[in-house]
């Protein structure tokens, strides 16, 4: 009876160990693929990198919650702390490249925008800038864990969040007042009434 206690031990201890080092060699190939979008690059297909995340991060938390995985547990910690991180890293930043997508155009292309809102103009120009920046690193540093846990990138991306919603927030601002002019505006959803706006020059 001790035997089979110790020799099923040692299995269940054999299996941890094994997950943990596919766990490993997962996340050492993956790499972010990336779309180039005029003079930058947008992030490409995510679907396998976030199934990875959410089953791996399944396998570790119940691995965690048996009583085998002391002799690994450090390890095993590690990587459910570095797939959390890459998780959240990953969730802000699709925000940030559609939110950047969205407004690109208008606050870089209406020249009526940028007069109205010259601040919020500036302010959506040093994320621009940033941005780009932003993604020609992780082209050339395009593995997945270094892309996402390397020092500040979770908080610069943050940033861009927070500065984009207040650009969007001033633009709402901007279209109500037009709306006050020319009601039938009120009857277009406000992207398409951006788009509008944004193409006066060319009506």
């Amino acid at each position: 009876e001790e035997v089979t206690e110790i020799v099923d031990g040692a299995q269940k201890e054999s299996k941890i160990e094994s997950k943990v080092n596919v766990i490993s060699r997962t996340w050492d190939d993956l790499a972010f693929t990336f779309d180039e979008k005029g003079d930058t690059y947008e992030l490409g297909d995510l679907g396998a990198i976030v199934e990875f995340v959410e089953t791996q991060s399944m396998d570790l938390m119940t691995m965690l919650a048996q009583k085998e995985v002391e002799e690994f547990k450090e390890n095993v910690s590690k990587w459910q702390k570095t797939l959390k991180t890459v998780d959240s890293v990953i969730e802000i930043w699709v925000k940030v490249q559609k939110n950047w997508s969205r407004l690109n155009p208008i606050f870089l292309a209406s020249e009526d925008i940028r007069g109205q809102l010259p601040d919020d103009t500036k302010r959506f120009e040093k994320v621009d800038l940033d941005w780009k920046e932003l993604m020609r690193d992780a082209v050339e540093n395009n593995q997945v864990v270094e892309a996402c846990t390397c020092e500040g990138r979770e908080e610069q991306l943050n940033g861009f969040y927070q500065d984009i919603e207040t650009c969007e927030k001033a633009l709402n601002a901007y279209l109500e007042e037009k709306k006050k002019v020319f009601p039938r505006f009120y009857f277009l959803d406000s992207q398409s009434l951006l788009m509008l706006l944004a193409q006066t020059k060319d009506p």
